[in-house]
């Protein structure tokens, strides 16, 4: 709570947790997933969460739900599209390393799934 707590303050990360020597990057990615699970509202907001599921049912080829897809991207509000970004920009190079940190795709979707809310 107190990293999470200075986080909050803003100011550069890597600083911050150097001044945690016994902070892991595990306690940093639990935070993460706590401020997450805290929000009032999900990235993927409430209103937009039946088009978001909608993107992934049905009998529609790929292209379909690609567009979808960037169309209900296109309507999430603009600082969540910006901090979504960033979360699957981040999570997508780690799943890439997975061979030797052994988070795959599943197992990012397996850690983070819990702290994107649903209705």
């Amino acid at each position: 709570q107190k990293l999470k707590k200075d986080i909050n303050k803003g100011g550069d990360i890597a600083k911050l947790v150097a001044d945690y020597p016994d902070v892991t990057v595990h306690d940093v990615a639990s935070t993460l997933k706590l401020y997450l699970r805290e929000l009032r509202e999900p990235l993927c907001t409430f209103d937009l969460y039946n088009c978001f599921i909608a993107t992934h049912t049905g009998e529609v080829d790929l292209m379909t739900r690609r567009r979808w897809l960037l169309r209900t991207l296109g309507m999430m509000p603009e600082e969540n599209y910006a901090a979504l970004k960033w979360r699957i920009g981040f999570l997508g190079p780690r799943a890439t390393f997975s061979a030797h940190n052994h988070m795959t795709a599943s197992n990012l979707a397996g850690r983070f799934a819990p702290s994107t809310p649903q209705p």
